[in-house]
């Protein structure tokens, strides 16, 4: 219809004609760039809010578990250290209890997992991460991966170091035979520990001396990580206006 029109006013010279047909395109045109632009914005602004959201769910379900492992972890170490301390002439023998012999049994073990973000996986493996507008949401969670590789280091090399005492040293750690029963009912396993017989043997002290000292190593990452991961957290709760 226009562009008979258009023709029309063209052969006829009627330029002035000529001329508002041609503004009504451009007009048009413009218009029609505009409302596609909002569209894209307005799709672009929903997929963003649902992996914020999706992203807020990863971090407090991740949250809940790197404290319950990181709980754990201090609770070895806290044990391994009171042991140290009795070896040290600190602490007398009454003062140790079966959480530290426990403790004791674990001092080799990692008790955190590694807590991964599969939100910010996916929109870093599928190029989708500048979809997140907020450069400090972006950086935080570049920043938690960052920490997530060095604790998966940390915990490799310091594994490697870790001795389990109970397969060395049966004469001081006697082991619940019932621990994998017990495990699957939530129920605290109960060693054994013979403490008295430990303060003689240098390597045994030795051994978790070291145990405790890459213990401590890997706290101090998991902490970092909790860190990491608060922060992250609060600036998704801004972006999406969530109060806890």
């Amino acid at each position: 219809m226009i562009l008979r029109r258009f023709m029309k006013n063209v052969t006829k010279q009627n330029w002035l004609a000529v001329a508002l047909d041609m503004i009504v395109v451009i007009v048009g045109i413009f218009l029609g760039l505009q409302v596609q632009s909002w569209y894209d914005g307005r799709e672009i602004k929903l997929q963003e809010n649902k992996y914020l959201a999706n992203l807020h769910q990863d971090i407090e379900a991740n949250l809940k578990l790197i404290f319950e492992g990181y709980s754990e972890q201090k609770d070895i170490q806290n044990g391994i250290i009171n042991i140290l301390d009795y070896y040290a002439g600190d602490k007398g023998l009454d003062a140790l209890i079966s959480a530290d012999c426990n403790a004791l049994a674990l001092s080799h073990k990692q008790a955190n997992p590694i807590s991964n973000l599969p939100v910010a996986q996916e929109l870093i493996s599928s190029g989708n991460f500048q979809i997140i507008s907020d450069e400090n949401i972006r950086r935080a969670m570049s920043d938690y991966i960052s920490i997530l590789d060095l604790l998966r280091d940390r915990r490799e090399s310091t594994q490697l170091f870790m001795v389990d005492l109970t397969s060395h040293y049966p004469e001081i750690i006697d082991v619940d035979l019932k621990i994998a029963r017990k495990r699957l009912e939530n129920i605290p396993p109960s060693h054994q520990c013979h403490f008295e017989a430990g303060a003689t043997n240098t390597l045994f002290k030795n051994q978790l001396a070291m145990n405790s000292t890459r213990q401590w190593q890997l706290t101090r990452t998991i902490e970092e990580q909790l860190a990491s991961l608060d922060k992250l957290h609060q600036l998704v709760d801004q972006r999406l206006g969530i109060n806890h």
